[in-house]
Parts: C-alpha cells; structure tokens; sequence
C-alpha cells in the first residue's frame, strides 16, 4: 500500500501531496512541505491548479478510498445515521427522594433533550457534501425552533432549502 506521490513531481510537491492528504488544508500542507508560511496560502492554492500536483491528490485520494473502503456514500451515510441519531429524544431524568423520575416543565409535560450539538454538526458534513450554500458553507441551525414536519423533512433526506413552512 503504497501513498507516496507519482515520481514525476518535484520532491517539494510530492511533500506537498502527501501532506495534503493529511488534513487536506492546501495552507498547513504547504508549510509541512518546507514553503514559506507568510506565503503557504497562495503557493497551496497555486500547487492545487497544476494539473499533474491535482492528478497526484486525486489518484491518492482514489487508492485511499479503494484501501479503507471510505467513500462519499461512507461519509454522507454515516452522517444521516449521526444526524438522526442526534435527535432521538431522551428523557431528562430527576432524583426524587430515592428514585428517578421524568423531569416535568411547569404545564406538567415532560421534558426530553437531544443532541443539538452533535446533528449541527451531522447537517453541516451533509451541506458541504450538496454545496448548500457554496463549497465552504458552516452551517447552524437551531433545532430547536424546527417543527416536527421539518426535522423529519430532514432527516429523510431532505434539504434545508426546501423545508416544509420555512
């Protein structure tokens, strides 16, 4: 398994590649590949535009994805599951005297919680996957004011574009 960069690149930008991988930030992989730091930001996106630096990433990215069998369905499956994971309701739950109870708000209904944080995070790996929004969206959306219709509009699948009542 071999994921050094084709031989025919310079040595400066198969460093450049095989640092790429790694966090596919085209700054911080210019500086791991010795270029300069006050200069990483314009020579990592001037070494993306030639096209046999491009060919390198894209055949290392391919062989990586046929090792570790991660593609894209891995990643926006595995992000629904997180995202619909998320929003399964657990009771907040309260000692009283002995025993734990379903915590009540004050009109007596019980209260749940989910995790806001962790399906933010699920829906913003599934915007940047259908560029909602452009390629570098960040993307928050506060669950709690969607209605039921909305997150299940969501979690089936659906865009927050095309919301039900928005």
């Amino acid at each position: 398994m071999d994921t050094t960069p084709s031989p025919r690149l310079k040595p400066r930008r198969a460093a450049f590649v095989a640092e790429y991988l790694k966090d596919l930030s085209a700054t911080q992989a210019a500086v791991r590949a010795g270029y300069s730091a006050d200069t990483a930001y314009a020579i990592g996106h001037r070494l993306l535009k030639i096209a046999e630096v491009r060919d390198a990433i894209q055949q290392a990215m391919s062989d990586r994805a046929d090792r570790t069998k991660v593609d894209v369905d891995f990643v926006v499956n595995g992000a629904r599951e997180v995202f619909e994971r998320c929003l399964q309701k657990r009771a907040v739950m309260v000692r009283r005297g002995k025993e734990f109870v379903h915590a009540t708000d004050e009109d007596g209904r019980h209260v749940w919680q989910f995790d806001a944080k962790g399906a933010n995070g699920a829906l913003g790996i599934l915007a940047k996957h259908v560029r909602l929004g452009g390629p570098d969206v960040s993307l928050n959306v506060d669950l709690d004011k969607l209605t039921p219709a909305q997150l299940e509009h969501i979690a089936n699948g659906g865009s927050l574009a095309t919301l039900p009542g928005a």
